[in-house]
């Protein structure tokens, strides 16, 4: 079985993870998305409500193949306990690529795990600046997010 694993701390799930989860969905087996914790950021939304969130839209997407988990441990150490054999990245522009391969390149020395780069999906409509990052501004601004996450996460932002 072909197992990839997508983490990010996903402070929210965009449409852009959506696309990247649909990508991967259909590359692998089994798709592990993973709610990771960065240290260096202070959270906006629980996990275990982005756990839901995301578990409403892979249902609503008719994704079956994907499970949700949250970790608080290195990436790698998660991919060895589930055989994954390769990490799923998003990329909006070039400056994503030169970071995320510098990590690529730390997975790979560390564990042999190979790293999989998926288009965040500016070219099937998704907007180009979708983030987590931006999601959050728009809500301080107390402005429409629907533009830039799936329903069931727009959902469950609206009663927090």
């Amino acid at each position: 079985m072909k197992t990839g694993i997508f983490a990010r701390s996903f402070d929210p799930f965009t449409l852009g993870h959506l696309y990247i989860t649909k990508v991967a969905s259909n590359a692998f087996d089994k798709v592990i998305i993973c709610i990771a914790t960065n240290p260096e950021k202070q959270r906006t939304f629980s996990k275990e409500l982005m756990k839901k969130g995301i578990e409403d839209t892979l249902k609503e997407n008719a994704i079956s193949n994907c499970e949700v988990v949250c970790y608080d441990g290195f990436i790698v150490d998660l991919a060895k306990r589930e055989n994954a054999q390769t990490i799923i990245r998003g990329l909006r522009n070039f400056g994503d690529f030169e970071y995320e391969e510098k990590i690529a390149k730390e997975y790979y020395n560390q564990a042999g795990i190979y790293t999989m780069y998926v288009d965040s999906g500016r070219y099937v409509g998704i907007k180009e600046n979708t983030s987590s990052t931006k999601v959050r501004e728009l809500l301080k601004q107390n402005k429409p997010i629907s533009d830039y996450v799936p329903k069931s996460i727009e959902t469950l932002i609206a009663k927090k």
